[in-house]
């Protein structure tokens, strides 16, 4: 195998790597955003919760019934899904080598899909948040690539030697 071929090997396998770990983020992300919805519509006691991850449209959300809960406390059922994924981003935030990266992304696709439930109550955030989302994406997922490149640079210099 001559060194192009290893070096398109490599850069391949770390695209794959990539892009499979940052489904994987992106899919941990949705479920969590979903589950503090649930959890909290459980604790305001709202009836019939459910946590629907594709219905047949493929849109993710959850649904329950919940009556005179208050003002108060269905700002904090639209705000629960975006509270719960702090934590995770955070997590994320802390780990020492590239998977701090993924913070961002997390971050940044929690924003996205925060922006609908947010929008309930604060109609201009769906744009702000949306646009801060996708920055914080795209921020995240060039630091990866970065990453990860310089990391294939250095292996394939030192298996040229």
């Amino acid at each position: 195998m001559d060194f192009l071929q290893k070096e398109m090997k490599t850069y391949i396998s770390v695209l794959f790597h990539i892009v499979v770990f940052t489904f994987v983020i992106v899919t941990t992300t949705v479920v969590v955003h979903e589950y503090g919805h649930y959890f909290t519509g459980n604790m305001f006691g709202c009836t019939n919760t459910e946590i629907v991850l594709l219905d047949e449209k493929f849109e993710t959300y959850t649904k329950m019934n919940c009556n005179g809960i208050g003002d108060t406390n269905t700002l904090l059922l639209q705000l629960s899904g975006f509270l719960f994924i702090i934590p995770f981003s955070l997590a994320l935030f802390m780990l020492s080598r590239y998977e701090k990266y993924h913070s961002f992304v997390v971050f940044g696709f929690n924003m996205i899909i925060s922006s609908s439930d947010l929008s309930y109550a604060f109609a201009s955030f769906n744009y702000v948040f949306m646009l801060a989302g996708a920055a914080l994406i795209v921020y995240g997922e060039n630091l990866l690539v970065d990453r990860y490149i310089s990391m294939v640079d250095q292996v394939i210099v030192s298996s040229s030697n």
